[in-house]
């Protein structure tokens, strides 16, 4: 989901079948009645494949990830492709140039940017690379352009993932970067967006932020960056949450432990989706479960907790209202 003016946009995601092309990707409701004010198909945001391509399947958007919207001109849409610029005014899309790398002989296309990114002062800044194809980094968006801005890379091979970004008080950015091989080594690497510059990395033992979700997997209120770690790792790419409340330290640049959630709650054993903290009123959202559906229905939970004081308090436990959250948005 995304917030612009008096709109919510909601992503809605399918898998290629048969047909798949009339059915809906982008949904814009009022954000205070949640009523549909448009839609718009799959169809719809179709774009001109770059030279080079020799395409199997229709120059659609694939298995959407994310959405940013800097204006109703600047939907931005990361999918499993590429990024793409949504023009809703003129019903035109456009791929991002410098957001994909062609692959298998043109057959295919492969993202250089990531699904994590922040809106600051007009602009759209995306976690890219990670992987074989682009060194991690960062890359500025602009406003009614076709292709990728600016870009800061990390000295870090290709293992490494960028998984969050958020801004602090003096508007630098700090990313959390993790080893998709090592779920014991992390990084935050402050970032300086007006110079696009690398200003400060910090090594820390924990999995920081798989990035594999919709949600930064980082949260950031006043001098301290909440996270949750790993408590099992058992391929690159699939990992269970620890109950265990960590925060970053911007001052002393320090990780500490901040809470337990399955001591708080005890039946609690699995962790839904990154939590995310609300920073205007100080209260740390994190959906759990009593299990992680393997073994029949759970019962699912939405824990608040008050992060005004020394330590993370839990405020509200919050029961059988939720269904397997996987993703948190804050208006």
């Amino acid at each position: 989901m995304a917030a612009y003016g008096d709109d919510i946009y909601f992503l809605c995601s399918t898998f290629k079948s048969i047909g798949f092309a009339e059915d809906t990707i982008l949904v814009v409701a009022d954000a205070k009645t949640l009523k549909e004010k448009r839609a718009y198909k799959f169809k719809d945001l179709s774009f001109d494949m770059p030279e080079g391509t020799k395409p199997e399947d229709e120059p659609f958007p694939s298995d959407p990830e994310s959405i940013y919207v800097l204006d109703e001109a600047n939907i931005f849409i990361k999918d499993e492709q590429a990024l793409i610029r949504f023009d809703s005014q003129a019903n035109k899309a456009y791929l991002m140039e410098g957001s994909y790398h062609i692959a298998n002989y043109g057959a295919t296309l492969e993202p250089l940017v990531l699904s994590k990114a922040i809106r600051h002062n007009g602009k759209l800044y995306y976690a890219m690379g990670g992987f074989r194809h682009k060194q991690p980094g960062l890359v500025e968006v602009k406003r009614n352009t076709t292709a990728l801005g600016r870009e800061v890379t990390f000295d870090a091979p290709g293992e490494y993932v960028p998984g969050g970004i958020v801004a602090d008080a003096e508007g630098n950015f700090w990313l959390s970067v993790f080893w998709t091989r090592r779920p014991k080594v992390g990084y935050f690497i402050k970032v300086d967006p007006k110079e696009m510059k690398e200003l400060e990395s910090v090594t820390v033992n924990e999995f920081i932020s798989p990035g594999y979700d919709p949600t930064h997997g980082i949260s950031i209120d006043g001098d301290y960056i909440y996270l949750m770690g790993v408590q099992s790792l058992n391929t690159e790419f699939y990992y269970e949450r620890s109950g265990v409340i960590r925060r970053f330290n911007l001052k002393t640049k320090r990780l500490e432990k901040a809470g337990d959630v399955f001591k708080d709650v005890p039946e609690v054993q699995f962790i839904g989706c990154n939590p995310i903290v609300d920073s205007r009123t100080h209260l740390l959202y994190i959906p759990g479960q009593t299990g992680n559906g393997k073994n029949g229905p759970d019962d699912n939970y939405l824990l608040i907790y008050d992060c005004s004081g020394a330590k993370p308090v839990l405020k509200e436990k919050i029961q059988g209202k939720t269904s397997n959250i996987r993703y948190i948005f804050i208006n």
